[in-house]
């Protein structure tokens, strides 16, 4: 699950990175992602991508915190764990499907577990009175193409801006003469910045995707026709 996955190891983070320092905050940090990790490989026989991806991020991360040492090297570091999630959304893309991985858009994947999952079934009748019935998800992915392009857009562009905003501290660290507060304050604007274009970007492909959704099931949902009870004789 997200909150195993992601949810916990992040508030971890950046709850304890305070009091613990930024080393002790990783390593406590992605101890719930490797057990989770652990429980799907051993009980499930899969492999948990997300949970994977999570792990490595604060591995790479926990690395990149001790071989560092000065303020600006600091920004860098917290600028990896920036580039490491821009990277998990990167691999979501990649469409692995066999029975060990079914690896999705990292988007859909959020969606799927914050709204889909606690959906009811969607069931419809074909033109020929054939029922049909899918979990939520499987139905949105595989009937509705915007559903597939719309996830994979957004999770590209999240992948794209987060990544730009690592390139952006690393331009800004390494080939300027800025000053640490000047570096911190720019980059907050461009994190401001990459939030309210992705949620914006987010809110238009959202009503897209339910514009197509109902238009779907106008044409091909036959329910009414089929499942309505018989009038009286």
């Amino acid at each position: 699950m997200l909150i195993c996955t992601v949810g916990i190891p992040l508030g971890l983070y950046y709850g304890l990175r305070g009091p613990l320092g930024t080393l002790w905050a990783l390593i406590i940090s992605g101890v719930p992602a490797l057990l989770h990790v652990a429980y799907v490989a051993i009980r499930q026989r899969k492999i948990d991508i997300l949970g994977s991806l999570i792990v490595v991020a604060f591995v790479v991360s926990g690395v990149i915190s001790i071989v560092t040492g000065d303020v600006r090297a600091a920004i860098l570091r917290d600028s990896a764990v920036t580039a490491t999630v821009s990277l998990l959304f990167f691999v979501t893309l990649i469409p692995i499907r066999n029975k060990w991985i079914r690896n999705f858009p990292l988007t859909y994947l959020m969606g799927c577990q914050i709204f889909y999952d606690a959906m009811p079934p969607y069931h419809w009748y074909d033109p020929h009175g054939v029922r049909h019935q899918l979990p939520l998800s499987d139905f949105l992915w595989n009937y509705i193409s915007q559903v597939r392009v719309g996830h994979r857009l957004i999770t590209f562009g999240w992948f794209f801006c987060l990544m730009g905003e690592f390139v952006a501290r690393v331009v800004m660290v390494e080939a300027t003469t800025l000053t640490a507060e000047q570096i911190i304050n720019y980059g907050n604007i461009i994190v401001g910045a990459v939030t309210g274009v992705m949620t914006a970007s987010t809110i238009i492909i959202s009503i897209k995707v339910r514009q197509a959704t109902i238009a779907w099931i106008k044409e091909n949902d036959h329910t009414r026709k089929f499942a309505s009870p018989p009038s009286d004789a």
